[in-house]
């Protein structure tokens, strides 16, 4: 296993501090505190590229039935809001460039 800071991995994964905290109280990540010079530093415990290989080989058979990485749906969610965030960046142009209003905005999806 390899230990990565929480901020590394916060910014590896696209994720705030708190959604990687929360990921960890949630016990979908693993953690482990260490005391360096008197203070507490966390770590993300990450499976190392060789333990990954092999559990993706033994898994194979079971990629049908297995559940989804859990980063996926992050990835996904991420998406989404990035999307959302466009769809209004655009409606505020139009409105802008046209000057008149829309009759209809944007739905929103909710996830």
């Amino acid at each position: 296993m390899k230990k990565i800071p929480l901020r590394q991995y916060a910014v590896q994964n696209r994720m705030s501090l708190f959604e990687v905290v929360r990921k960890i109280q949630r016990g979908e990540l693993a953690s482990e505190s260490v005391e360096e010079d008197g203070k507490t530093v966390q770590y993300v415990l990450v499976p190392d590229e060789t333990e990954r290989s092999d559990s993706a080989r033994s898994d194979s058979d079971d990629a049908e039935i297995s559940a989804p990485v859990p980063g996926s749906s992050d990835a996904l969610l991420w998406e989404i809001r990035m999307l959302r965030r466009e769809i209004e960046r655009l409606h505020a142009t139009i409105v802008r460039c046209c000057g008149e209003r829309i009759t209809q905005a944007p739905e929103r999806v909710e996830s």
